[in-house]
């Protein structure tokens, strides 16, 4: 980027300075630079809500300014009152968009480079010696996932065997995918579905002319494999990534009897070789020679243990409280200060390296690790946020743009949901409808709420938040409709306002939201929805947090229900490996309870069901001792305790 700045200005551009500052909104961050400089800088309140970070030792101040408009898509705008004001460059945010959708178009180039060769590695028909190696090599994979499983393996349990893409199915799949258009691919929008059958329904696409034979040689392989099924009708579903070009490419074949017999699934998001090794097997950035780990703050330590549920040391509740005020007021103390930031603030000055930039809010809070890292392995693990330039700096700007959360708007939300001791479901809707941002909890604001609230369990904030779908559709509703509902009315779908009608639509269609997930709505309902009805009922159930009074509350609470808890107190949490004992110890309780709001939809044509449920949890301030509990809570647990108990020990299959 080209700064045309006038010449009288030219004298103090090439002041140098030196600072460093972690994350901090863009404004303060500004006032920082302009104190060191002598310049006049301020941000235009369209960047109020950016941060801005910087480690800059003799930095000349035309490179710090010009690098720090490349990181936020901005330009400086010189104004008469002497201020250089940080606006935002739509020139600079066109070239992003096009940059991006050259990047989404390799993409998928790669993926289908890559699957195009897996085809080319195998026989170009498959005969019975080569079915018989395909049944074999499966079933030495199935014996591996099941071994992984009983071990509690879970990176090698979930990880891809290279023989999925080696059968019939994922072979016609494949080869349907190469004859497709990668145009036609890319087009497809963000979250959507496309639907390709034989003999299609309106809702759905024909086959094309060229996919013909791929599914005609399908026919005879699979007839080798399952000679019992024969295919009456095939069917491929593409779904589009939230972001990006990404596609998740499925294959289903019907029976004569309409039931599915073989299926496929096909990842395109250029990363499919990665998928195939485990989490714990892939290959991590290495400390150069003699390189010294970095060392943090104490208060970016204490910052990441307040937020993880990873941690459980002693420390942990008394550095949650003491965080606790800074955890209210995002608007005083920046969120992301003390993640990303401070590992590229201390990478920098290991290095010696000139660096500005913002981090996105993404900081992933409640799996930070305390593990010690180098800043050669810090640099490369963010290798694709570092934007090339040729004079040796650091300039950072997240490689994926998302949405930057309102510090004030959050700040509010965060003093609402502590004072009723829960987050609701009108608030996390209509939090959710202000953004286009896909999942807009997932980042610092959702972890705040998980540690400030209840973190964990079925009846957490979490489960209320991370609702995104659901949410949207609640918020579309608005209000006239939602307090009909609650006043047991029923409602046409027909009298809906547009944004909802449309909103619905993608749930049927989009996420498949009906309340049989198997069968495909473009199928059931291949003419669109005609009209139908909605209605709601309301659940509530009584859940609780326990704990010993000796031990204290937990510091990061596991919200469960009575009849859990019974079983919890008969044999303990097998998932999570506690003793009953511990449970039996349990003296004092937090009660809370658990609202779902269960929306009822009747589609038409053919009154098809969908239903949508969100939940919201609030917990009273005070703890209860074990006698104060109200006695139907005590007569369920201790009926779930007895049922449990009565179980065999090792129940027979099935």
């Amino acid at each position: 980027m080209v700064l045309l700045l006038p010449l009288a200005m030219l004298a103090v551009q090439t002041k140098s300075i030196t600072v460093s500052f972690r994350p901090t909104p863009a404004p303060k961050a500004l006032e920082l630079l302009s104190k060191v400089s002598g310049m006049r800088l301020a941000a235009s309140p369209v960047l109020s809500d950016e941060v801005v970070m910087a480690r800059l030792k003799d930095a000349p101040m035309d490179k710090v300014m010009s690098h720090l408009a490349e990181a936020l898509c901005a330009k400086w705008d010189r104004r008469p009152d002497g201020i250089s004001w940080l606006v935002p460059d739509q020139t600079a945010l066109r070239r992003l968009d096009e940059a991006e959708a050259v990047e989404n178009e390799r993409h998928l180039l790669n993926s289908l480079k890559y699957v195009q060769r897996r085809l080319s590695e195998q026989p170009e028909e498959l005969d019975q010696a080569a079915i018989d190696r395909f049944k074999s090599r499966k079933a030495n994979a199935e014996l591996k996932r099941k071994e992984a499983e009983a071990k509690k393996d879970y990176p090698h349990m979930f990880v891809m065997s290279p023989t999925e893409e080696e059968s019939p199915a994922w072979r016609a799949l494949a080869r349907t995918i190469l004859h497709s258009d990668p145009k036609s691919l890319l087009a497809i929008p963000n979250d959507a579905k496309v639907v390709w059958a034989e003999d299609p329904t309106p809702m759905q696409r024909p086959f094309m002319d060229d996919a013909q034979q791929a599914l005609k040689k399908y026919r005879q392989e699979v007839s080798l494999l399952i000679p019992e099924s024969i295919p009456k009708r095939i069917k491929i579903t593409l779904t589009k990534w939230e972001y990006g070009s990404a596609i998740n490419a499925s294959f289903e074949a019907v029976d004569l009897n309409g039931k599915v017999f073989d299926t496929a699934f096909l990842r395109m998001n250029d990363d499919t070789e990665l998928m195939k090794v485990a989490l714990t097997d892939r290959p991590q950035p290495l400390a150069k020679e003699g390189e010294m780990p970095l060392v943090l703050s104490e208060e970016a330590r204490e910052a990441r243990i307040a937020l993880s549920n990873e941690y459980n040391g002693k420390d942990k509740r008394q550095i949650l409280q003491k965080w606790r005020p800074r955890l209210l007021d995002p608007v005083r103390f920046e969120p992301t200060e003390w993640d990303t930031g401070e590992d590229l603030v201390l990478a920098a000055e290991a290095t010696d390296q000139n660096l500005i930039g913002s981090v996105h809010d993404l900081i992933g809070g409640r799996y930070a690790k305390l593990a010690k890292t180098s800043a050669s392995q810090v640099i490369a693990k963010h290798n694709a946020d570092f934007l090339p330039v040729k004079d040796g700096w650091l300039v950072f700007r997240s490689h994926e743009r998302l949405d930057r959360v309102s510090r004030s708007e959050a700040r509010g939300l965060i003093a609402e949901s502590v004072r009723l001791g829960g987050v609701t479901v009108d608030s996390a809707a209509e939090f959710t409808a202000k953004t286009t941002r896909r999942w807009p909890f997932t980042n610092w604001l959702g972890d705040y709420l998980a540690v400030l609230l209840s973190g964990g369990g079925r009846y957490s904030a979490i489960a209320t938040t991370l609702n995104d779908i659901d949410n949207r559709t609640w918020a579309s509703l608005g209000r006239t409709t939602i307090d009909s509902l609650r006043r047991g009315d029923t409602i046409m779908l027909s009298k809906l306002t547009q944004e909802a009608k449309a909103q619905i639509a993608q749930d049927v269609y989009w996420h498949q939201g009906l309340d049989d997930g198997s069968v495909d709505p473009t199928d059931l309902l291949p003419n669109g929805i005609s009209d139908g009805t909605l209605s709601m009922t309301i659940e509530e159930m009584p859940v609780f947090v326990g704990w010993h009074s000796t031990d204290g509350p937990p510091a990061v609470p596991s919200p469960i229900d009575a009849k859990t808890f019974g079983k919890y107190l008969a044999k303990g949490n097998t998932y999570e490996e506690i003793p009953a004992g511990t449970y039996r110890l349990y003296d004092r309780f937090r009660i809370g309870l658990n609202r779902a709001y269960v929306l009822h939809f009747s589609i038409n044509p053919g009154a098809v069901p969908m239903t949508i449920k969100l939940g919201e949890t609030f917990f009273a301030p005070d703890s209860q001792t074990l006698e104060d509990l109200p006695a139907d809570i005590k007569t369920l647990v201790e009926r779930s305790r007895q049922a449990e108990l009565a179980k065999p020990a090792n129940p027979p299959p099935g």
